[in-house]
């Protein structure tokens, strides 16, 4: 979208980076000159998984950038422990979906768990914008 300034290396710093089953979470800090687009100061970390930035926000800032023309990371920005918090739920979703998987191994149970694992699949590519094979 023109006009919409996204985060980047120039408006913010990588604090923390971690891999969880080969998939890249960083953990980004604004820097402080732009904290005029931030709700508050404490809520400056925002979370990228394989380089895209995670939240739900990410539309409402974007919707909030087209009624107003004022830029503002808010939306998808949060506290760092609440980051790490988010990063932690993907390592358990991660291991609830691999249970899920191994247990279609039969065509019997294919049709007991398959539901499951494909609302695990959709509930991570929604929050994370990653997709699970």
């Amino acid at each position: 979208m023109t006009g919409f300034i996204y985060p980047s290396q120039d408006t913010s710093r990588i604090v923390t980076t971690d891999y969880i089953d080969g998939v890249r979470f960083d953990i980004h800090e604004v820097l402080s000159e732009y904290y005029d687009r931030l709700a508050s100061p404490r809520s400056r970390f925002y979370l990228t998984c394989e380089d895209l930035i995670v939240g739900c926000g990410m539309d409402s800032a974007i919707d909030y950038y087209k009624a107003t023309k004022e830029t503002r990371w808010g939306f998808f920005c949060d506290e760092k422990n609440m980051l790490v918090d988010k990063v932690s739920k993907f390592e358990k979703i991660l291991a609830e979906y691999k249970q899920a998987k191994q247990r279609c191994t039969t065509e019997a149970f294919k049709v007991r768990y398959e539901p499951e694992y494909e609302k695990i699949r959709n509930y991570v590519m929604k929050i994370y914008g990653y997709k699970l094979v």
